[in-house]
C-alpha cells in the first residue's frame, strides 16, 4: 500500500546503497527495523541520541505506526 502512495524514486545504484546500509543496521537480518536496531547503531557510530529524540525519529519513519521500520519506510 506505501508504495502506491509514495512512489520511491530511486536509482538501481541508489536502491542497493540504501538497502546495503539497512542491512549494516539489521544485524538480525530480519527484514525490518526496531528502535532497539537503531540504538544500537548509532551507539557503535558514536551518536549520542536521548530516548525522545529516538521516539520522535520512530514517528518520522514509521508511517504506518506499527513500531517497526520496513524497508519501504526506510526507502522512502
Amino acid at each position: 500500500d506505501m508504495r502506491r502512495e509514495v512512489p520511491i524514486n530511486l536509482t538501481r545504484e541508489e536502491m542497493s546503497y540504501y538497502m546495503k546500509y539497512f542491512r549494516q543496521i539489521d544485524v538480525e537480518n530480519k527484514g525490518f527495523l526496531t528502535l532497539k536496531d537503531l540504538k544500537r547503531h548509532l551507539q557503535v557510530s558514536k551518536n549520542d541520541v536521548s530516548e525522545a529524540e529516538f521516539r520522535i525519529l520512530m514517528g518520522e519513519i514509521d508511517q504506518n505506526q506499527n513500531g517497526i521500520i520496513e524497508t519501504e519506510e526506510f526507502l522512502q
